[in-house]
C-alpha cells in the first residue's frame, strides 16, 4: 500500500484496499492519517523518506516485510494471523488449488490442505474440464 490508497476530507479517513475505498473508523482513521506523515523505513545505509510505502522496509523505496509487519500489529494487540487465515480459506473457497498455490506463492501441498479445510474437492474442477466438451464449428 502506498500514501496514495489513503485520501481524506472533512467527513471520512478512506483506506483504498481494492476497487472501492473503505472509510476507517475512529480510531483508526487517526492513526492512519498519523502512520501517512510520519513513516519512516528502517534502513542505516542509503536511506531516503522519498517513497510512497505506507509500510516502508528496511530497503529504501522497498516495502515492508510481511512478519515484521505481523509482529508490530501484534504488539498493538492487533491478530493478523485470523484476517490471513480468513482470506486464505475464501480464497481456497473458489479457487483450483494450482491457481490458489501459484497466486499465493503456497506450496501444492499447503494449498491442498488449504482447499480441503474450505471443504471443497479439489478434484471437482479437474473432472468439470474433462468432462466439457470441445466447441464444435
Amino acid at each position: 500500500m502506498t500514501v496514495d490508497d489513503v485520501t481524506h476530507d472533512d467527513h471520512a479517513v478512506l483506506l483504498r484496499l481494492g476497487r472501492l475505498p473503505v472509510a476507517l473508523p475512529a480510531p483508526l482513521d487517526e492513526l492512519v492519517l498519523e502512520l501517512v506523515d510520519s513513516r519512516r523505513g528502517k534502513a542505516a545505509l542509503g536511506h531516503t523518506d522519498e517513497h510512497r510505502w505506507l509500510f516502508p522496509g528496511g530497503l529504501p523505496a522497498q516495502h515492508l516485510h510481511p512478519t515484521p509487519l505481523g509482529n508490530r500489529l501484534r504488539a498493538i494487540g492487533v491478530p493478523s494471523r485470523i484476517g490471513r487465515n480468513s482470506a486464505l480459506m475464501d480464497n481456497a473457497a473458489v479457487m483450483p488449488t494450482k491457481v490458489l498455490s501459484d497466486l499465493l506463492g503456497l506450496s501444492v501441498t499447503g494449498a491442498v490442505r488449504w482447499t480441503a479445510l474450505a471443504g471443497v474437492q479439489g478434484d471437482a474442477y479437474a473432472a468439470e474440464i474433462i468432462s466439457r466438451t470441445p466447441p464444435t464449428d
